[in-house]
């Protein structure tokens, strides 16, 4: 079993009173995991589907701010 099996697997197992539309919404995420792929850090597939802002904590600071 793959883990993307798995993970439907345990979503469900964790939520045995799905609404109808719980489920309709479980099983359009299992229809697009099963048309895309993503390898390694290669997340061009999500391109123009995913949005976010930058987040709100500067991560070259904390680590200049840890090391002095």
């Amino acid at each position: 079993i793959g883990w993307r099996a798995q993970v439907f697997d345990c979503l469900e197992r964790r939520s045995p009173t799905l609404t109808h539309m719980d489920a309709d919404i479980l099983e359009n995420l299992r229809q697009a995991y099963d048309r895309t792929s993503m390898v390694g850090w290669d997340f061009s597939v999500l391109d123009g589907r995913m949005t976010a802002d930058d987040p709100w904590w500067d991560f070259e600071a904390d680590c200049l701010r840890d090391m002095a």
